[in-house]
């Protein structure tokens, strides 16, 4: 069978940036957001096709006009205004609200969420590996909570109503399933270029898990050949069986734990640190490919 069996399907647009705002509830395990789509036309374009998961999508407008939308199996398919020209930049700004059952995981008993592969799940996006964009993140929440999330963090905003809105720039296009973050009532630890983050590990607890992070970038960058760029962050959450994101890791804090217990068993902190190079930085062109 030929590579080219398994090419990404083409797409007659291309996603150049998503801004996305979150207001979290975790208690009922609930969200209400809104994502701003900017994209380019690449062959003449009169819908725009995203992935949605199970989000209830209340409306979709373009300078604030309404635009007409349909949802079914996962699919926001979006009716522009008027037919693009290739080469023409669009925009959509839709409004959405959900329960995910995967994908966005609240963690009541411990005040925590964070989200774990399915980006579509939490905010509309094209929802594969070879389709890159730069986001802005703003999550909003108790002033109570730590947040870690992909991207440069920006200064936070005091609400009105006492929540802190949390946010990130990420920069350098990425694909949608490395966009991520979490949130809880975190101990948090710096050095150097590393964060750590924790409910249940105290900040020596988090430096002693992840002592040997910073020997590990030097490792793959050495053997990738690119150097690894900003800040990394770690952060041991309610449950997960380990994931990458654009700079930032999540893996359970049983995990972590268990590096305590035997601090031989950093197979996994190595497993997400080379995710870095081999699967955010270079991916697959189709999400078919295993």
């Amino acid at each position: 069978m030929t590579a080219s069996a398994f090419a990404a399907e083409p797409r007659d647009f291309d996603i150049q940036h998503y801004a996305t705002s979150l207001d979290l509830d975790i208690a009922t395990g609930q969200l209400q957001g809104e994502t701003l789509v900017r994209f380019d036309a690449t062959a003449p374009l009169h819908q725009l096709v995203l992935d949605s998961g199970e989000l209830v999508v209340d409306s979709v407008t373009h300078d604030d006009k309404p635009l007409s939308f349909q949802q079914a199996d996962g699919t926001l398919t979006i009716s522009l205004a008027a037919t693009l020209s290739a080469g023409q930049q669009g925009s959509v700004r839709v409004h959405f609200r959900g329960k995910p059952r995967f994908g966005l995981e609240f963690a009541a008993e411990r005040n925590e969420v964070y989200t774990i592969f399915s980006t579509s799940q939490w905010m509309p996006s094209v929802d594969a590996p070879d389709e890159r964009a730069t986001l802005q993140l703003a999550l909003r929440l108790p002033r109570n909570l730590h947040a870690t999330a992909v991207g440069d963090e920006l200064p936070s905003r005091l609400l009105g109503d006492g929540r802190i809105e949390h946010r990130w720039q990420l920069r350098k296009p990425m694909p949608a399933f490395v966009y991520g973050f979490a949130a809880g009532p975190y101990q948090h630890a710096r050095q150097g270029r590393l964060q750590f983050y924790s409910k249940d590990r105290s900040e020596a607890e988090l430096r002693q898990v992840f002592a040997a992070t910073d020997d590990m970038l030097d490792f793959f960058a050495a053997r990738a050949g690119l150097a690894y760029e900003g800040d990394y962050r770690q952060a041991l959450v309610a449950s997960t069986i380990g994931q990458e994101m654009a700079g930032l890791s999540v893996m359970s804090e049983a995990y972590g734990k268990s590096v305590l217990d035997d601090p031989t068993q950093t197979g996994l902190i190595a497993h997400e640190a080379a995710h870095q190079w081999w699967g955010v930085r270079v991916t697959c062109e189709s999400p078919r490919i295993s």
